[in-house]
């Protein structure tokens, strides 16, 4: 699957390098979800809890899942812990009806990336319950599920018009967040009284992790271009950048489980089994809200 996928985003590539509109395949050849969705095509629910071709979306390297429900959209990250003890599992971004009327029945709604550039969530019946209100923005556009997380659309020309500005917060073991990148709970348009937590690799070589732009805890390691790695020894450390590669900062957990993960929603390491391994110390579980 991922090697037709590679294939499709360079033949895309090509397409939009020579002002082309790209040209993507609208069936997957293995009966598996692709990472995208074009002008003119749809996702639909239905009362199976299998994930299939025609009611998902999954990011290249099958990390973040988006599925269409009779009452929503949802944006989940699955990160694969290792392959005995499966995956962490959260949801990172939805969409769904406001008024509640359409809540918890089923039906056949629809994600359809309309040719008016608009991206619609609709019940089967044609009530609408959620739209990216793009109408206008081009007639070719696609949405794809990134690798990061993120939810884009596109124009034909590679323009983005719309994101769900969504990441992962977990940070698997064997992942690293370099310098400039973010994980980050961004749920607070969603949910009344939920606040956004980030946990950021700045510029400067600091971790960071913040609520509503109010700094909670850090690493205080300043050092330009570091970054921080979850080993596969449980071990959360911030390393510097260049040959030396010097240890700044470290949670201090080697072989105390291995499969460790980082949740940077609640600023813990956990086990697979969810207990705690190390925490930031925070007030409450969800310090944010």
């Amino acid at each position: 699957m991922r090697s037709n996928l590679v294939r499709l985003v360079l033949v895309a590539a090509a397409a939009l390098a020579l002002g082309a509109v790209p040209v993507f395949a609208t069936v997957s050849s293995s009966g598996q979800p692709l990472n995208y969705l074009p002008a003119g095509h749809t996702l639909t629910a239905d009362p199976s809890s299998v994930e299939t071709a025609t009611n998902s979306l999954v990011s290249q390297n099958g990390e973040f899942h988006l599925r269409v429900f009779s009452e929503r959209i949802q944006l989940d990250q699955q990160a694969q812990l290792n392959v005995d003890q499966g995956t962490a599992t959260a949801t990172i971004w939805s969409r769904s009806d406001a008024s509640g009327v359409y809540r918890g029945r089923y039906d056949a709604t629809t994600l359809r990336m309309q040719t008016d550039g608009n991206l619609v969530l609709r019940t089967g019946s044609g009530h609408v319950l959620w739209a990216s209100n793009t109408v206008g923005t081009g007639t070719q556009n696609y949405i794809a599920l990134s690798s990061g997380g993120d939810l884009y659309m596109f124009t034909s020309a590679h323009r983005e018009v719309w994101s769900s500005g969504t990441s992962g917060i977990f940070l698997p073991s064997g992942e690293s967040l370099f310098s400039g990148q973010t994980l980050g709970d961004r749920r607070g348009d969603q949910f009344p009284g939920w606040v956004e937590s980030t946990l950021s690799m700045r510029a400067d070589g600091n971790l960071v992790y913040a609520c509503g732009g109010k700094i909670l805890w850090q690493s205080h390691t300043f050092s330009p271009g570091a970054y921080v790695t979850m080993q596969s020894d449980g071990n959360l450390v911030v390393y510097s950048l260049g040959t030396s590669r010097r240890a700044l900062w470290a949670s201090h957990t080697v072989n105390r489980y291995p499969f460790t993960y980082l949740d940077s929603a609640q600023m813990k390491l956990l086990s697979p089994q969810g207990d705690t391994q190390w925490a930031a110390g925070l007030p409450t579980d969800n310090a944010c809200s």
